[in-house]
């Protein structure tokens, strides 16, 4: 969808109106938009910023008035029961919570709490709770969000669209003052600043995405014969296994973030994750035995990719074409297997050219049908 028409939209709900959301806005937002791309003076929010805004605050729009809302195929369904339930009954215990309260109760320090200990124990979260229980939690805040945004306003616009009210609007660094003129007499609002807005999309647009892939995720064939990782493999995936070591360390959503609060600075994981931990010491390599265990993708993928190297591995950031559950339109090409790893909160899937995703904690055993059909396509040709 075209940035203006999104702008269009955006302003209709500004308004308070409802405008009909295209049925396909969700999946383009989940993978279709390239949520990397730099933001400046003259755009403080980039094309996936804005579907993003356009979506939360059509949710909460929609279920302040009618109850619930789904927004296209793929969004997780809500009701304005779940948006009222307590959000201790879903994520239980854990740090900087000590709230008891809904969803829709939730004030901006709060709401951040609640973002921010979800951020940082989603994959737990995704290995206790069913998928759609989270998925359902993420909706919740997400909704939240735009009851926020619609209380606040948002790019000068006035309040509207039946949100949560002003007092919800408690955290100052998160909200900066602005002028506007109504029925011919200038007020101030409040507004939340671009940078509270990029940063909440781009945590709910990973936390979105990890949700999802877990949801479509299956065990792999058994009993595949595995790769066997040697000392020369462990040395030439060095460069590799420190990068995924500390995409690993980092909280998901950290590495998109720090692209739009230094938009086009940056380069390398390595500036995230010593600007998030200035003190971090980047982890040691174990040993060739342990690496052949498989139990710890963390340490093995990187000398496992020397073994495939036409299998690319996306991170949770970039667009995917075609999405998780898409099978690929067209043959692979000779430097591209027709796999695809991806990596999201620290959980690695596998992406089969039928649009499968695979999921095992063991990486040896995940990457093991990878090698089999390479050795299956070799024999074909061979013969």
């Amino acid at each position: 969808m075209a940035c203006a028409s999104l702008a269009e939209l955006h302003a209709s709900l500004v308004r308070g109106e409802a405008p009909a959301l295209p049925a396909t806005l969700w999946e383009s937002w989940l993978w279709g938009l390239d949520a990397t791309a730099d933001v400046h003076a003259k755009a403080p929010l980039n094309h996936s910023h804005l579907a993003g805004l356009v979506l939360c605050r059509a949710l909460a729009a929609q279920l302040a008035a009618h109850g619930q809302a789904a927004l296209g195929a793929g969004a997780p369904a809500l009701s304005a029961a779940q948006w009222g339930a307590s959000v201790a009954g879903v994520v239980g215990e854990g740090p900087a919570l000590g709230v008891r309260a809904a969803y829709r109760a939730l004030a901006m320090k709060a709401h951040h709490d609640q973002l921010l200990h979800t951020q940082v124990s989603i994959a737990q979260l995704l290995c206790e709770l069913p998928a759609a229980t989270v998925a359902q939690h993420l909706a919740a805040l997400f909704a939240q969000a735009g009851a926020l945004l619609i209380a606040g306003g948002h790019c000068g616009a006035p309040a509207g669209g039946g949100g949560a009210p002003v007092a919800l609007l408690d955290d100052t660094s998160g909200l900066h003052t602005v002028a506007f003129t109504a029925r011919g007499q200038s007020r101030t609002a409040p507004c939340w600043t671009h940078a509270r807005v990029r940063h909440q999309l781009d945590v709910f647009l990973v936390l979105f995405r990890a949700a999802r892939v877990v949801a479509l995720a299956v065990p792999p064939p058994r009993g595949l014969p595995l790769h066997e990782l040697h000392e020369f493999h462990k040395e030439a995936g060095m460069d590799r296994f420190h990068e995924l070591g500390m995409r690993y360390d980092l909280p998901p959503g950290a590495v998109l973030s720090y692209m739009h609060l230094f938009s086009g600075m940056f380069n390398s994981v390595s500036q995230v994750v010593y600007y998030n931990y200035p003190d971090y010491v980047r982890r040691a390599q174990v040993s060739t035995a342990e690496l052949n265990t498989g139990e710890q993708p963390i340490y093995t993928l990187g000398p496992l990719l020397e073994l495939e190297p036409t299998t690319p591995l996306h991170y949770e950031e970039a667009p995917l074409a075609p999405p998780p559950g898409a099978a690929l339109s067209a043959a692979p090409g000779a430097d591209f297997s027709g796999w695809r790893l991806y990596l999201v909160a620290g959980l690695l899937f596998l992406l089969t050219p039928d649009g499968e995703v695979w999921h095992d904690p063991n990486v040896k055993v995940l990457m093991a049908p990878v090698a089999d059909a390479r050795r299956g396509s070799v024999s074909a040709t061979i013969s």
